[in-house]
């Protein structure tokens, strides 16, 4: 009786489908807009050093672009499950009806300034009258950047915007005069900072209206509605990696260095301007609607979204934040 047992398990063990040696992944694509922005890259690059979105059954491939269009492109054309970008540059595909969805955000605020020639003589916003400001294009976030300042200040008229183009471009012309002052971030800018040649003399910030969404984690709606589990398991793995990053100063920096090239003073303040203050619990990075209406509001203003846009209610989703 134990021998003709035995032959029946036997049988069945053999009869059994193989199992894998691990469990199949699941693959999944995550994109950002720049790849020499550390405030946008280093989730994702801490998510798949440290392992947290295989923690969470996912074989995610990274996807940088070079600017925000062709990211946008890729969004058209259904090549990213989920990713960050600046939330003015995720309205535009919404508005020509790209079904992406704002998800988190992670309150990272990034300013833009006027920057200046380390010894020129602006040093207030006032001292702009007559001057000539670089921006990459006309039309692009810089130019409205400029005119919302500019407008503010009443200098609108009376200040002169140049399309300088790329960012060694714009600081060509400003050393050389082109240009007195140029309108670019910390992260553009900090390398002339930290080198001698530049000095931000005006914040943005303070002209914007407030509560506002600087970097947003958006998904596709395509995703949501068919598999809602890999989405919440890609957020996951990401803000993981984010609180990684907020408690790790000396990874962040040391990473900023090596990837980046930034010399430790830009790379620490970079973390303690920004980084530091990222937010990465659930609760935390729920998207402000007043946030996304400011945003939507000054985009329609300075002709940068068609005023036909969608509502602020269709452009994000808080059911993965809570």
């Amino acid at each position: 009786m134990a021998k003709k047992l035995f032959l029946l398990c036997l049988v069945a063990f053999v009869l059994l489908p193989a199992l894998p040696q691990g469990q199949a992944k699941e693959k999944a694509t995550f994109t950002n807009s720049t790849p020499f922005n550390p405030v946008e890259n280093l989730p994702a690059m801490a998510a798949l050093e440290k392992g947290f979105w295989k923690q969470e059954g996912l074989d995610v491939n990274w996807v940088t672009f070079k600017s925000g269009g062709p990211h946008m492109q890729a969004l058209a054309a259904g090549k990213s499950d989920m990713g960050m970008t600046g939330g003015v540059s995720l309205m535009r595909p919404m508005a020509k009806g790209v079904p992406v969805i704002g998800i988190a955000d992670l309150k990272a605020l990034q300013n833009f300034y006027f920057w200046v020639k380390a010894d020129s003589p602006i040093n207030k916003a006032q001292d702009l009258k007559g001057k000539k400001v670089g921006i990459s294009r006309t039309g692009g976030l810089g130019h409205a950047y400029a005119q919302v300042v500019l407008r503010a200040l009443g200098l609108e008229s009376q200040t002169k915007l140049v399309a300088t183009g790329r960012l060694t471009a714009s600081i060509a012309a400003l050393k050389s005069g082109v240009v007195d002052a140029v309108v670019y971030t910390p992260m553009a800018m900090g390398i002339p900072k930290y080198q001698g040649v530049a000095r931000e003399v005006v914040s943005v910030r303070d002209f914007m209206p407030k509560p506002w969404v600087d970097l947003i984690v958006f998904t596709s709606k395509g995703l949501i509605a068919k598999d809602p589990g890999t989405v919440n398991k890609l957020l996951s793995g990401y803000l993981k990696a984010v609180g990684f990053i907020s408690k790790n100063r000396a990874w962040a920096i040391q990473k900023m260095k090596e990837k980046f090239r930034y010399p430790d003073p830009l790379a620490a303040e970079v973390f303690d301007r920004i980084m530091k203050n990222y937010k990465s619990k659930r609760g935390e990075v729920k998207v402000d609607p007043r946030a996304l209406a400011n945003v939507r509001s000054f985009m329609i203003e300075y002709g940068l979204l068609d005023k036909n846009a969608p509502e602020v209610e269709k452009m994000y989703t808080n059911q993965f934040a809570k």
